[in-house]
């Protein structure tokens, strides 16, 4: 790789997220997803292209992004134990991952994935793909849902739900993978150790924060409050890290500690974190993770693309079919559409990945660049089929206002 044109870090960040707004904008106007825009301003900037910025200029910033997006997740679930109580919800977020992981899992340890794409993968690099591509998007489902005025329905709770157990159904699994990782009996007694300490932290933060939050609420400084959150954050993130899991699992839990405070419903306190999380750090985030890709050669894109559409098909029929059906089953109403918004391939896929990297799971980039063009083409896919979807059910979305 060349020597990059821009060392200095404050100009690669200035560069980089001013091209990625620009980017992201556009893409919105054009009625796509924000996050195509960030991804491919790293792709141009980067070193496949224009080769100005080094990915790892801005990695520690990166990470941050990462994690801030787990948190906002986590944080939109206002009761948590609330999810369990939705039987409807639970078996389509339940469903739709398990089946979608089976099918993948199945066709990628076959004979037909080496014959198809002359690919191989040993046993623990399936594991990990077939999860990462057996979880849905959270984002897309919680702007569409909005976009149509059916979030706060029982329709709109019942899929938003569904889409929040699977991410956190995938997010558990990850952890076991990772748990099970080292083969030596002391690290995984170590890991167990941990993580029951760790769990029971979790339930005593999750029982006392709502009343902390009342004494966080008399604060003088609203920005008192938003630091505390942050400290908590990093916390959670660096306690599950050092366990071997990945930091994400840690935000994520953070953000279910902190929906159970009085003040995380505040206006001025989402402000906050959203404009500190979508306005600097997740565009970085993706932006970092276009200039990680490669557009050329064995471990590019482009060389990648059919083993791509491949995956892709593999994710997208069984999460389509099981959501419909389970629809069906339970009665829940717009069956196709609900199956459009299960649809989408983002930041909870890449985040399996990229923790799949860097402990070792594949020995480099390469599956990032096959997973890469999954989020452009399932971001148009979502768009065109919740049009025509929305149309053809116009009766069932009628009912369920």
């Amino acid at each position: 790789m060349s020597e990059v044109a821009i060392t200095n870090v404050i100009l690669s960040l200035f560069v980089l997220l001013g091209v990625s707004v620009i980017f992201g904008e556009i893409f919105e106007r054009i009625k796509l997803d924000a996050v195509v825009g960030y991804l491919i301003a790293g792709l141009v900037l980067g070193p496949s292209l224009l080769n100005w910025i080094s990915p790892h200029a801005i990695e520690d910033f990166a990470i941050i992004g990462a994690i801030l997006i787990l948190f906002l997740a986590g944080l939109k679930e206002q009761d948590a134990s609330s999810l369990y109580k939705n039987k409807k919800a639970m078996f389509l977020g339940i469903g739709v991952l398990v089946i979608t992981f089976l099918v993948i899992f199945a066709f990628l340890m076959s004979p037909l994935m080496p014959w198809l794409s002359g690919k191989e993968y040993t046993f623990l690099q399936v594991l990990f793909i077939a999860l990462a591509f057996a979880v849905v998007d959270l984002g897309v489902p919680a702007k569409i849902l909005l976009s149509k005025k059916l979030l706060n329905t029982e329709f709109g709770q019942t899929v938003l739900n569904g889409a929040v157990i699977n991410v956190i159904a995938g997010l558990t699994m990850l952890t076991v993978l990772t748990l099970f990782f080292s083969p030596e009996f002391s690290t995984i007694a170590y890991k167990l150790l941990g993580v029951l300490a760790f769990i029971g932290l979790f339930l005593v933060l999750f029982f006392l924060v709502s009343r902390l939050g009342r004494y966080m609420v008399l604060l003088e400084s609203e920005e008192v409050q938003f630091t505390l959150t942050f400290v908590l954050i990093l916390v959670l993130a660096f306690l599950t890290e050092t366990l071997g899991f990945s930091n994400i699992l840690g935000a994520f839990l953070a953000g279910i500690v902190i929906s159970r405070a009085h003040f995380a419903t505040s206006k001025s306190f989402m402000d906050k974190f959203k404009a500190v999380s979508m306005g600097l750090f997740i565009p970085l985030f993706f932006a970092w993770f276009g200039l990680e890709l490669q557009l050329w050669g064995e471990m590019g894109i482009i060389a990648n693309f059919g083993v791509a559409l491949i995956f892709l098909a593999l994710s997208l029929i069984p999460k389509f079919v099981v959501t419909y059906f389970i629809c069906k089953a339970n009665k829940i109403k717009a069956p196709a559409l609900v199956g459009s918004t299960m649809l989408s391939l983002d930041v909870e896929t890449l985040i399996i990945l990229l923790l799949a990297v860097e402990i070792g799971v594949f020995p480099n980039n390469e599956i990032l660049s096959i997973f890469a063009p999954t989020v452009l083409i399932t971001t148009i896919l979502v768009s065109v089929l919740v049009i025509v979807f929305m149309k053809v059910e116009k009766k069932d979305l009628e009912k369920s206002r």
